[in-house]
Order: C-alpha cells, then sequence, then structure tokens
C-alpha cells in the first residue's frame, strides 16, 4: 500500500484539491498532518469538507485546536466538533503521524522547544531519534508538519526533498519526515 503526506494546507483550499487530486491519481492512502485551517481563511470550510468527503485521516494541528476551542469566525460550529474530535497522533503500522513533534515534552514546550516544538535541525532530531523511538521500539518512522520545510531527517543525516525525487528508506533506518505545506509559506 502507498502512503501520501500531506500537511499545513492553512486554508488554502487550491493547493489542497490538486495535492489530493495528484495523490489520489497515484493510488495512495493519505494522511493529512494538520493544520488545515487558518484564523484568517475564507476557504477553510471548503478544506475539511474536502478532507471529509475523500475520508482523509487527519491529525490535529496547532491552528486546528485554536480554531476549534475558540470561536473563530473563520469555521462552523460544525467544523469547530469536526477539528475538535481529530487525534493528536496517528498510529499506521511502524508509522507515527503528529503535526508537530512525537515527544510530549516538545509539545509541552519543555527543555529545547521552550520556544515552539519544531524539528528543523539535526540537534532536535537527535533528541527525537534519542528520546522517542527508544519508547516505542515497533516504530520506524515519524510523520510531522509544521516546520512547513519539507526534509528528511535519518539519525545522523539530514536529506532535502526534491520533488519528484525518490529517496530509497532503508529497513534497517529510523526517519523524520516532514513533506513541506500545501498553505502558508
Amino acid at each position: 500500500m502507498k502512503l501520501g503526506f500531506i500537511s499545513d494546507i492553512h486554508g488554502n483550499y487550491n493547493g489542497l484539491r490538486i495535492a489530493l487530486a495528484h495523490l489520489l491519481m497515484t493510488g495512495c492512502e493519505i494522511i493529512c498532518l494538520g493544520d488545515i485551517v487558518s484564523e484568517n481563511s475564507d476557504e477553510n470550510e471548503k478544506c475539511i469538507s474536502l478532507l471529509k468527503r475523500k475520508c482523509i485521516q487527519t491529525v490535529r494541528g496547532q491552528h486546528d485546536d485554536t480554531c476549534a476551542k475558540v470561536n473563530s469566525p473563520s469555521v462552523s460550529a460544525q467544523a469547530r466538533q469536526y477539528l475538535h474530535t481529530l487525534p493528536e497522533i496517528i498510529t499506521h503500522s511502524d508509522i507515527v503521524c503528529v503535526h508537530d513533534n512525537p515527544l510530549q515534552k516538545a509539545r509541552e514546550g519543555k527543555g529545547m522547544w521552550n520556544s515552539g516544538s519544531y524539528i528543523r535541525s539535526n540537534l532536535e532530531a537527535d533528541v527525537v531519534f534519542q528520546d522517542f523511538f527508544p519508547n516505542a521500539p515497533e516504530m520506524r518512522l515519524v510523520f510531522f508538519g509544521h516546520s512547513h520545510e519539507p526534509a528528511i531527517f535519518a539519525r545522523k543525516k539530514q536529506y532535502q526533498l526534491q520533488f519528484g525525487q525518490p529517496i530509497p528508506l532503508k529497513e534497517d533506518e529510523l526517519y523524520l519526515i516532514n513533506p513541506g505545506c500545501i498553505g502558508g509559506r
């Protein structure tokens, strides 16, 4: 089974529509890594409706969480309810899907993550490799979004993702993978 990952839509309906069409055409099962909405987008409802209609598994990002908790004019009460029901983590075989970081301490803003739970550098990736994977030995891959920066971290190596360029994954390696963003910068 092929999996496709999207993240950080931020209310960009046209970008979402194009990404889904491409992934569905290739026969992928799609997982959305969160941040469907943006507080200032007028296309949030269309994005949510499309994900629901296509039955896309989705984790909740911090923008989704904010819109679900407050009376945001950019989403209806029904959309807020949908966002509220999204899980923080989805597991799929040996894969963990989160929006920002699989470490609870990072999501709570503790330690080196006191300014956000981003995984942008080898140092941040190394901490996840040391602290997460030993506690989840059955997992091999973590897919995440949040930083909007496409990247693959493999224990001590970082790869740059290039559109259309596959990177073969080794069976005996652990990976942190960010597909980048659909909306936002």
